[in-house]
């Protein structure tokens, strides 16, 4: 008598040996401070726990059970890794593994600045034409302008701007609109220059015209506003000083006297 016994099917798991993947978001360069975070995935760990240790140029930041690591501190040049341990898997003909190495590329363009300059620079005459250029550096996107005066539009989508009609107190700023590559605003804004206008001197004579017989004189008498620094008559024939805003006049013939005169703000006037 022969009998049979039950049969027993084996199931023969394939050896496993761990590998890993690491991927940074956001990917590719970055701006200083941004926050990236780093995914960790495991494969062929055979149902094993797997700890997950991030590493940055070598030391560990993070060892735990999370597949994932988040850093605002990274500069260029650092690199980030991942190794794994794996405990409890079928089969695993290995424990550890380790990940890809990824290069942290930090953005190292400069921010866009500008300024501006008067031509001519400082305090002006009442009237005096300025040339203003605005000078701008790192520049990014295809930049757009806008030149304000006391803080309303003037100008147009030009580096330059020349205006003639000021009043001491005046402000002159100018604003570009451009993106550079870890620019938090698109706007950049220069300094302000704020203008200083001296007034031109009025020149009032008294007579306007006066009338001499022949071989007499007249004094000149030339009322002046400002602080006048200097006189000058011409012609000169006839005077006595050509120098002063009151110079006794004896001219041989009809003559039109002709005063110039310069304020100490450096702003000039003159009149027959």
């Amino acid at each position: 008598t022969t009998t049979s016994s039950n049969i027993i099917s084996m199931v023969v798991n394939p050896n496993s040996i761990p590998s890993l993947n690491i991927t940074a978001n956001p990917a590719g360069p970055i701006c200083t401070g941004t926050s990236v975070t780093f995914t960790a995935t495991a494969n062929n760990t055979a149902g094993g726990t797997v700890n997950y240790n991030f590493k940055v140029n070598g030391p560990s930041v993070q060892s735990s059970t999370s597949n994932t690591f988040t850093s605002t501190a990274l500069v260029n040049g650092n690199t980030i890794t991942c190794d794994i341990t794996v405990t409890g898997g079928i089969c695993l003909t290995a424990t550890t593994a380790a990940s890809n190495t990824i290069t942290i590329s930090v953005n190292t363009t400069s921010a866009a600045t500008l300024s501006i300059t008067a031509n001519p620079p400082g305090a002006i005459c009442d009237g005096t034409s300025v040339n203003f250029t605005s000078v701008p550096v790192n520049v990014g996107t295809p930049p757009s302008f806008q030149w304000k005066l006391n803080g309303n539009n003037v100008g147009g989508n030009s580096l330059t701007w020349v205006n003639n009609n000021f009043t001491t107190g005046d402000k002159i700023n100018f604003i570009m609109n451009t993106v550079t590559g870890c620019s938090s605003s698109p706007f950049v804004y220069s300094d302000t220059i704020t203008m200083t206008v001296n007034p031109i001197p009025v020149i009032l004579f008294n007579p306007s015209n006066p009338t001499i017989s022949a071989g007499g004189s007249v004094q000149l008498n030339a009322a002046v506003t400002g602080n006048i620094a200097g006189y000058l008559w011409t012609p000169l024939t006839g005077l006595n000083n050509p120098s002063i805003s009151n110079p006794i006049a004896k001219p041989l013939t009809t003559t039109t006297y002709n005063l110039a005169v310069i304020s100490a703000d450096n702003c000039s006037a003159d009149k027959d």
